[in-house]
């Protein structure tokens, strides 16, 4: 049977239109889009007490896709009950990694019952090593009331763990407060990642920066880092993503607003299995895409 494989044009058709795509990365259900048994996104656990409170709830109002996760404080016996969702089956189970990621990232809306009590989102990530201790952890707080999705960067800080290699990472959100949890406070989180750190070099002189450029990624075959090389004739907000030959995102290598110059970004797809992949540039309304492959 005569298989047909998508040309480099097409995909990159396929992605401008679609737009957002099932993201690849160690977060388990990292846009919410599946609730198996209807209560819970699948591989989180959360405040939900079926048959007596349910404070975590799916919502159609996405960043992308179809769902996103929502938390709401609510009455419970009198008393405001704040939402909390964790990464994993069951709390207190972490998810595996395969390497040393850098930063937890995703997008949120936030709602305050009453501004100004104290109330913030709290998103907190843990690297683990295989007995379990803190490898690297970080956390950040956000009080700013929002109705449109804003994204967020936590720096996990591997100053505060054992020096050891990850093995597994936890991820929690909630709200917290410095005063007065507040009925009707709200969160909405989406699009969860660990992105590692991608060594991204401005090369050049910035003025002979002439147009928008993605060049092909060397050495290529690569196994198992390889560098990608673009060109910014002006500052602009940069992603540089791959994908499978399903279409799939695997990967973020860049994600950040830039100046203008030519930059070398570094990438290692140790955890991949050899094959043909696409590697996308997205720098303003410049969109490009090539094709890279892993040899193992």
């Amino acid at each position: 049977m005569r298989q047909y494989l998508p040309s480099v044009k097409l995909l990159a058709m396929l992605l401008f239109v679609t737009g957002a795509l099932l993201a690849q990365n160690p977060v388990p259900n990292p846009g919410f889009e599946t609730w198996s048994n209807g209560t819970d996104p699948d591989n989180w656990s959360t405040s939900n007490a079926p048959g007596f409170v349910t404070n975590v709830t799916q919502s159609s109002n996405a960043h992308s896709g179809a769902s996103a996760v929502r938390g709401e404080v609510v009455n419970f016996s009198g008393v405001p009950f704040p939402p909390s969702i964790t990464a994993g089956s069951s709390p207190g189970v972490p998810f595996p990694v395969s390497q040393a990621y850098e930063r937890v990232t995703g997008f949120y809306q936030l709602g305050l019952a009453v501004p100004g009590s104290g109330e913030a989102l709290s998103v907190s990530a843990s690297l683990l090593d295989a007995g379990f201790a803190v490898v690297a952890s970080g956390q950040d707080f956000y009080s700013t009331e929002t109705t449109t999705y804003q994204p967020f960067s936590i720096d996990l800080d591997y100053g505060t763990g054992n020096g050891n290699d990850p093995a597994y990472a936890t991820i929690v959100i909630l709200i917290g407060s410095s005063g007065a949890i507040n009925v009707g406070t709200y969160f909405l989180v989406d699009d969860l990642a660990l992105e590692a750190s991608t060594g991204i070099v401005a090369t050049g002189d910035p003025a002979l920066a002439g147009r928008f450029h993605l060049a092909q990624n060397y050495p290529n075959p690569f196994n198992p880092s390889t560098t990608f090389q673009f060109t910014l004739p002006k500052a602009a907000d940069v992603r540089l993503t791959v994908y499978n030959q399903l279409g799939q995102e695997v990967a973020r290598v860049v994600e950040q607003y830039l100046a203008a110059g030519e930059y070398h970004a570094d990438w290692t797809a140790e955890n991949l299995p050899s094959g043909v992949y696409y590697y996308r540039l997205d720098a303003g309304e410049y969109h490009a895409s090539k094709k890279l492959i892993l040899m193992k």
